[in-house]
């Protein structure tokens, strides 16, 4: 049997696009009488949404750039603080 898949919105996070995609395999899970399946997704959708957001993957590496060129302008050393000044470009 052949189904028509959903559309997936446009989703803010990873997140919730993977809710998304799970709540549409559940429908047609559901549409195909598949027990079993129905049980998996269930669970893995519960877990899903219980699951802590993670910040998205950019602004964490900004985070981390910015504290260690902290950390790197109080120290003397010139040449440490060029090559950081590279890798901020």
């Amino acid at each position: 049997m052949i189904s028509k898949v959903p559309e997936i919105k446009n989703a803010d996070s990873d997140k919730e696009r993977q809710i998304e995609i799970k709540e549409a395999q559940l429908r047609i899970a559901l549409e195909s009488n598949m027990t079993f399946v129905v049980e998996g997704l269930q669970k893995q959708l519960s877990e899903l949404k219980s699951k802590p957001s993670e910040p998205k993957k950019q602004e964490f590496q900004v985070k981390q750039l910015s504290e260690l060129k902290g950390r790197v302008s109080n120290a003397p050393d010139r040449e440490f603080q060029a090559l950081m000044s590279l890798l901020e470009d």
